[in-house]
C-alpha cells in the first residue's frame, strides 16, 4: 500500500509517497481503504512543526506519526475480534488524531469512527470532521445558541466559517456573514441572511449588535467583537492569528467582569458523537460540504501548496481512486 508520510518537520518538499505492508487491525481496531482525505490548517502546522509548543505533543525533533493524522472517509475491510458495532464493508468517516489516515489503509479503533452519511460521497465527507466539529462546538458548546438569537461570523467562507452559517442556521439563529466578495455565493449557498464584504467600509457599517459572535480567522481586535456583543452576548475566538487567540485568552476574562458579555477562545475536541451528529444534518440536509478541488495521493505536495495559498474556495480534497 501507499502512504504519505514527513520523517521531519519543514516545507511540503518533506512530504514523501512510500510503499509499506499493509497493517493488521488488533482485537478492537477495523482497517479501513481509505477512499479520501481532506487537508486542515492542523495538517500545514503539524508538517511545519508550528507553533513549537505542538512539538511537545507530536515529537520534539521530528513527528512521531509520520503518516499526517487528520479527516477521512473509507471503507472497512477487515475487524478486530472484539468488534461489535462495525462489520466489513461498513462506509465509515472521522478525524483521527492518533492513527495516521494519508494511506491506502489505516487501523483505527472502532470507538473513534461513525457510519458515513448515506447522501454524501467519500470526497464530500472527508471534508466534514474537523471542520464540522469546530462549528458545531463553537455555536452549540461554546457560543450557547438559541433559535432566535442574531449571530455574526466574521470569517465566513472557510471550512469552519460555512458549517458555522449552515448549522446556525439549522439552529434556527438569523445569521450575518463577513467574508471577501469572492466567498459571497458559498456564503449565499450556506443560506447566511445577510452578506458582508469585510473590504467596504459600507458593508461594515451595517454590522450591529448580536447575541453571539464567531471569530473565525477573522483579524480585529477584541474591542471590535466587544462592541458588537449585546449585554449577556457571548464572542467565541476560532482560530485566527497568536494575537488575537492570546487576546481572547488572557483579556476575555478581565473584559468579561465589567461587561456583561463573555469572550471564549474555543479548542475543538475530537469526539465520535458529535461526528455523528453532522451524518446525520448531511443527511438531513442541514449541512453540505463546499469542494474547491481533488487531488490524488501522488500529488500530496500540489495539494498542501493550494490549501496554504489560501485560494482554495471550499474544501482540498486528497482522492485515494482514480480520478
Amino acid at each position: 500500500m501507499k502512504t504519505v508520510i514527513y520523517e521531519k518537520y519543514g516545507s511540503f518538499d518533506e512530504l514523501k509517497i512510500l510503499e509499506i505492508k499493509k497493517p493488521t487491525p488488533q482485537e478492537d481496531e477495523v482497517l479501513v481503504s481509505i477512499k479520501a482525505n481532506s487537508i486542515n490548517k492542523a495538517n500545514l502546522l503539524l508538517l511545519q512543526g508550528k507553533p513549537l509548543m505542538i512539538r511537545l505533543f507530536y515529537g520534539l525533533k521530528g513527528p512521531k506519526n509520520q503518516t499526517p493524522v487528520g479527516d477521512f472517509s473509507g471503507i472497512i475491510e477487515s475487524v478486530g475480534k472484539n468488534v461489535n458495532i462495525f462489520k466489513v464493508g461498513d462506509e465509515v468517516f472521522a478525524e483521527s488524531s492518533t492513527s495516521g489516515v494519508f494511506a491506502d489503509y489505516a487501523v483505527l479503533k472502532e470507538k473513534h469512527i461513525v457510519l458515513k452519511p448515506k447522501s454524501l460521497s467519500h470526497q464530500k465527507t472527508s471534508a466534514l470532521p474537523l471542520a464540522g466539529q469546530t462549528a458545531l462546538q463553537a455555536l452549540r458548546d461554546s457560543g450557547k445558541l438559541k433559535s432566535g438569537q442574531q449571530v455574526l461570523i466574521y470569517g465566513a467562507s472557510g471550512g469552519v466559517g460555512t458549517y458555522a452559517i449552515q448549522i446556525a442556521k439549522a439552529m434556527g439563529a438569523h445569521v450575518t456573514a463577513v467574508c471577501s466578495k469572492r466567498n459571497h455565493e458559498h456564503a449565499r449557498m450556506s443560506k447566511a441572511d445577510v452578506i458582508l464584504d469585510y473590504n467596504l467600509a459600507s458593508d461594515l457599517s451595517c454590522i450591529s449588535q448580536y447575541d453571539l459572535i464567531l471569530g473565525v480567522n477573522g483579524y480585529q481586535k477584541l474591542s471590535y467583537y466587544q462592541k458588537h456583543l449585546k449585554k449577556g452576548g457571548i464572542y467565541v475566538c476560532v482560530g485566527g492569528d497568536g494575537r488575537q487567540i492570546a487576546q481572547a485568552m488572557l483579556q476575555g476574562p478581565i473584559r468579561g467582569l465589567f461587561t456583561r458579555k463573555t469572550f471564549k477562545s474555543l479548542v475543538a475536541k475530537n469526539n465520535a458523537n458529535d461526528t455523528e451528529v453532522l451524518a446525520q444534518m448531511a443527511d438531513q440536509g442541514l449541512i453540505t460540504p463546499f469542494i474547491d478541488s481533488v487531488f490524488t495521493m501522488n500529488d500530496v505536495q500540489k495539494a498542501y501548496q493550494h490549501y496554504a495559498s489560501g485560494n482554495a474556495l471550499g474544501k482540498v480534497i486528497i482522492t485515494h481512486e482514480s480520478i
